[in-house]
């Protein structure tokens, strides 16, 4: 299975932290561009909020459905909304749009 850390670990994590649904796809079958060509293994995936599969595709030609019922999933975090706690304080300069850099470093301007 190609990528299969995609598939098996960052999309349910993903889903989990941000407390969602993901349904991610991959197209499956050989395809060329130019003189390149290869096989696309597909490995789509539907995940829960609780990091968990859903549905996973085999390595040829699917169609995933399922019912997305979010009733259906309790709290992802036994201490509910651990969001709650976070603190934008301490990273409030890495969401900045305009930062101060050491070395006299600027943003390049992309306003034309």
């Amino acid at each position: 299975m190609s990528y299969p850390d995609v598939t098996k670990n960052i999309i349910p994590s993903n889903a989990y932290i941000n407390k969602i649904f993901i349904a991610y796809y991959n197209r499956c079958g050989y395809g060329t561009v130019g003189k390149n060509s290869w096989q696309y293994r597909g490995n789509s995936i539907i995940s829960s909020p609780n990091g968990d599969i859903l549905l996973a595709a085999r390595s040829e030609e699917t169609l995933l459905i399922a019912d997305i019922i979010p009733n259906d999933f309790g709290p992802t975090h036994p201490e509910g909304d651990y969001l709650k706690d976070r603190r934008p304080e301490l990273y409030h300069e890495l969401i900045a749009k305009n930062v101060t850099f050491e070395g006299g470093y600027t943003y390049p301007d992309r306003s034309t």
